[in-house]
């Protein structure tokens, strides 16, 4: 106490935060080197930090929003720790501040939007809640905000989802009154919006429920089908979507098919129309009709392609662009017929919408061009093969802006050409550098990679000569200086470094000299990449033959638009540790030679960032990537004096994740880890026997159920005491649904741990399953009840 009041009172650490920067900033006093030190705030402090924290989200900035919403969830997670009913009282309290900000101006609501979307991912709320933030967000969807709306109606459907709110009375409601204003003449953009957004989010959430208002639904939606306003379109047909996949699941078949008949009517009509409103909302909707409605609409596929190919030269580029995403949704529907009806014509109009100068229209042509030829089949596309390659280098080769989107195509369309074309396509990698390193080049040449082996060393050479310079300003084969390193490059070519397969290549002093200096960067989100990178290249994973290439274009489109999310799924990670100690080592890196102490540092450069860095995400990050390859690095002294510290940190995911490592390396240093380990033991077992606190007894059975998973043959010597302590306190243990499902987990790995010897204890837990079996108990609380009398049996 008296060291945290001189940190208080000398040092100016301040436990309450008065203004989001400085919320953003604490924890970074731990970048000196001292020990992490875990401040405990009082419940008032830390909901006055969540009602700074959510005035804060008014901000339209998407980066920002995601990291208040991060650290939202945070400060709730804290104020769990508390009691049930003064956690109640707190969430009330963040409630009335919910309810101010959606009855103020647009700015606000949207903070409160979010708010409300923050909670429903770490709280389970009572019906009584769930009305109360179904009503807030009813508040909202009367906002003029077209944004405001959509986040409105989104967080509806996941309250519809949750349960409670929305039950089938209250769903009738509100597609009523959608309905209403769907059929309503003259209806205004923002009332007729929001009518379509709310159908569509509950169509999508709760189908089941939403079913017997499908088919009222469907021919008023066309009226948002029609519209003029590009987003009221898109929505609708986003509507109609969700209502022809709920009828392929719930309808009987011949009333399908009179609902697949008007929808086609409709969409033909509008195809055939002679306003661009009509023809773009038909052709949004001509690929979901056919692509829902099975083999029903085939014999009508001539007379649909050929309407909406007719629209091809229209004068909206709205209604153009359509018509390339169009085609190869067409084209995989009745592929026998597009090759031998329209592939050719098909085909050369492509080949001219790729040279076109507007930006959108040149990369739906030549996203439409990849999709087409994977359609046809490789039959059916050998004869044009060359043509069409050659139309896409023409549009890398102009000397206007370099186009990288026609990257992943040309490496798509290469993969399909015939080996004796390789040299040119060695000729051409060079050209591909024009725009600089990308994520799309990244992913045209891992295609390249695969199709073409024999040029491996090149490519391979080639980028991690451009990643270099993008790294530290000089070519990773000579040492001239070019221009000083940019942050967004800096983290691309990170990413990319990461993920590319340079096998057999060894880059350990690569990382050593080039990325390692990035450990220290003032930007957290460099750092995190730069561990990442360190810990995937010194000690590269086996890629599998048919892994997925990291850069695809769902992906690519997400990397462009905003940098990665610095969070890193902590189950993912904590399941690694269920593997056994033997598995988990077999593929250690030696300690021996050259190599081995290049990786010693690596990993204690690692571990020490893993300590001492103030992000909890990056910490987490780091233990998550050292897996067994590093088994035999960890196990020295100076590791494991890192990895026990780091038990205990501030961060029970992190402690949860560490916890697991160590048990791991019990068998490869017992002298050193199983004291610890008993130690740890006998904490857990002691908190357990005399804790009262709900979050102490569910944080200390599941770090006992990461000790026995990880490491079961020296926790199965302690099985008595563990059934001992459980027996003991079992009725109390009871009392709170989440610590339940922790006892029950626990249950399950001392079974697993000490197989057919758990029947003698059986007796004691099965009454106590049983029980809850036959109750009205939550889901995941049956289901870990099930797999421990499973995993008892």
């Amino acid at each position: 106490y008296s060291f945290c009041t001189l940190l208080e009172r000398n040092v100016g650490l301040r436990l309450q935060m008065e203004d989001i920067g400085s919320v953003m900033s604490e924890g970074s006093w731990r970048r000196s080197g001292m020990v992490a030190v875990s401040l405990q705030r009082s419940p008032e402090r830390s909901l006055a930090q969540l009602k700074t924290l959510i005035a804060a989200l008014k901000t339209r900035n998407e980066d920002t929003r995601q990291d208040l919403t991060t650290k939202i969830k945070c400060v709730v997670e804290e104020l769990k720790k508390g009691s049930p009913d003064e956690f109640s009282r707190l969430m009330q309290e963040v409630n009335q501040t919910i309810f101010k900000l959606v009855q103020e101006e647009p700015v606000d609501l949207w903070a409160g939007i979010g708010a409300i979307g923050a909670l429903l991912d770490v709280v389970d709320p009572t019906a009584a809640q769930l009305a109360q933030l179904g009503n807030y967000t009813r508040l909202a969807l009367r906002n003029a905000d077209k944004s405001t709306v959509v986040a409105a109606a989104r967080t509806l459907g996941r309250l519809a989802k949750k349960g409670g709110v929305l039950t089938a009375e209250h769903i009738e409601r509100e597609a009523k009154k959608a309905l209403e204003t769907l059929s309503e003449k003259d209806v205004r953009d923002i009332k007729l919006y929001t009518a379509v957004l709310v159908v569509k989010e509950l169509a999508l959430n709760v189908p089941a429920l939403f079913f017997p208002y499908v088919e009222k639904c469907i021919k008023p939606i066309w009226t948002a089908i029609r519209d003029s306003n590009i987003h009221v379109r898109e929505a609708g047909c986003a509507a109609l979507k969700a209502f022809l996949n709920i009828l392929s699941t719930h309808a009987e078949s011949h009333v399908n098919a009179s609902w697949y008949s008007y929808v086609w009517e409709q969409c033909k009509n509008g195809l055939k129309a002679r306003d661009s409103s009509l023809n773009h909302g038909a052709l949004l909707c001509v690929g979901d009709v056919f692509h829902n409605t099975g083999p029903f609409l085939y014999d009508r596929f001539p007379e649909t392609y050929r309407a909406v190919i007719g629209l091809r030269d229209n004068s909206n580029i709205i209604v153009r662009l359509a018509v390339l995403r169009a085609i190869p949704t067409l084209a995989w529907y009745a592929r026998a017929d597009f090759r031998i009806l329209f592939l050719p014509d098909t085909l050369q109009y492509l080949y001219g919408a790729v040279k076109r100068d507007n930006k959108d229209e040149r990369i739906a042509a030549l996203s439409a061009l990849a999709e087409l030829s994977a359609a046809v089949g490789s039959n059916a596309w050998k004869p044009h093969c060359n043509a069409a390659l050659q139309a896409v280098k023409s549009v890398i080769e102009r000397k206007s802006k370099f186009p990288p989107e026609a990257l992943p195509t040309y490496a798509i369309l290469a993969s399909l050409t015939p080996p004796e074309i390789e040299k040119e396509i060695a000729d051409f990698i060079d050209p591909l550098y024009a725009g600089g390193v990308s994520y799309q080049l990244a992913e045209a040449l891992d295609t390249l990679l695969v199709t073409f082996p024999a040029l491996k060393h090149k490519i391979q050479s080639k980028l991690l000569d451009a990643l270099s310079k993008a790294l530290t300003g000089q070519s990773h084969t000579s040492s001239t200086d070019t221009s000083p390193p940019r942050f967004e490059d800096i983290h691309r070519a990170l990413r990319i470094l990461r993920t590319f397969d340079f096998h057999p290549r060894d880059l350990s002093s690569f990382v050593r000299d080039c990325i390692i200096r990035f450990l220290d960067d003032e930007s957290p989100i460099v750092r995190k990449e730069a561990a990442l990178t360190c810990a995937a290249i010194v000690v590269p994973q086996k890629r599998p033959a048919a892994a997925p290439c990291p850069w695809s274009a769902s992906d690519r489109s997400k990397t462009r638009s905003r940098s990665p999310s610095m969070h890193v799924q902590p189950p993912k990670a904590i399941a690694k540790m269920n593997d056994t100690a033997l598995d988990w080592s077999k593929d250690a890196a030696t300690t021996r030679g050259h190599k081995g102490i290049l990786v010693g540092e690596v990993v204690e450069r690692l571990l020490s960032i893993a300590v001492a860095d103030p992000d909890p995400q990056i910490r987490l990050a780091i233990f998550s990537s050292l897996d067994g390859r590093f088994a035999n690095h960890l196990t020295t002294v100076d590791s494991l004096r890192f990895l026990f510290m780091s038990t205990n940190d501030e961060e029970f995911e992190i402690r949860m994740l560490v916890t697991g490592i160590v048990a791991k390396l019990a068998p490869l240093n017992p002298s050193h880890v199983l004291p610890y380990i008993r130690k740890q033991l006998l904490q857990l077992l002691t908190q357990l026997e005399h804790s009262v606190d709900y979050h102490t007894q569910n944080e200390s059975l599941r770090l006992l159920t990461i000790l026995i998973r990880s490491a079961p043959q020296v926790m199965s010597t302690y099985t008595q005491s563990i059934i001992d302590i459980i027996k003991l306190r079992m009725n109390e243990l009871m009392s709170d649904s989440d610590v339940a499902v922790s006892l029950f987990d626990t249950i399950s790995a001392t079974a697993e741990a000490v197989g057919e010897h758990m029947s003698q204890y059986l007796h004691s837990f099965l009454p106590l399953i049983i029980n809850v079996l036959k109750g009205r108990s939550s889901a995941p609380k049956l289901d870990a009840a099930l797999m421990a009398l499973g995993s008892s049996g």
